[in-house]
C-alpha cells in the first residue's frame, strides 16, 4: 500500500487508491485520527452555543444566528453518521435538504424582522409587546 505525504500540509497521510473517500478513516500510526466521537461532541458545542443565543435573546438578529447554529449541529450530526451508510449517502442526502430548509428558513425570518422593524422601530424582543396593526 503506497502513502503519499504532502509536506505543505502535515503528516496526513492518504492512501493511493482512494479509499479515504468511501468511509475508511484516515489512519496514522493505526489509530484513527478523527472518529465519530469528535463530530458528535463538536457538534454538542455548536448546539449549546445556539442554545444559549437564543435564550439569551438580545435582538431578534441574534435570536435567528443561534437557531442557524442548531440547525448546522443538526446537520454535522447528519453528515457524521451519513459516513457510515456507504451505499445510499442517507446523511448527505438529508443534510442537503436540512442545508436547503434553513436558507429558506432565514429568508422569511430576515423578512419577519425588516416588518417588525419598519412597525416598532426595534429588534429587540423585550420591546415588542403586542402583535396588533
Amino acid at each position: 500500500m503506497t502513502q503519499y505525504v504532502l509536506p505543505f500540509v502535515g503528516n496526513i497521510h492518504f492512501l493511493a487508491h482512494g479509499s479515504y473517500r468511501s468511509g475508511t478513516p484516515i489512519e496514522k500510526g493505526g489509530k484513527s485520527m478523527i472518529t465519530l466521537t469528535h463530530f458528535l461532541v463538536v457538534s454538542a458545542c455548536i448546539f449549546c452555543i445556539g442554545l444559549y443565543t437564543v435564550i439569551a435573546k438580545r435582538n431578534a438578529i441574534m435570536i435567528l444566528v443561534g437557531i442557524e447554529l442548531m440547525i448546522n449541529s443538526a446537520i454535522l450530526n447528519l453528515v457524521a453518521f451519513g459516513k457510515y451508510d456507504k451505499v445510499n449517502y442517507g446523511g448527505q442526502v438529508f443534510a442537503l435538504f436540512a442545508i436547503v430548509l434553513a436558507a429558506a428558513a432565514v429568508a422569511v425570518g430576515l423578512a419577519i424582522i425588516l416588518n417588525v422593524y419598519r412597525h416598532y422601530k426595534t429588534i429587540n424582543p423585550d420591546h415588542i409587546t403586542d402583535l396588533r396593526d
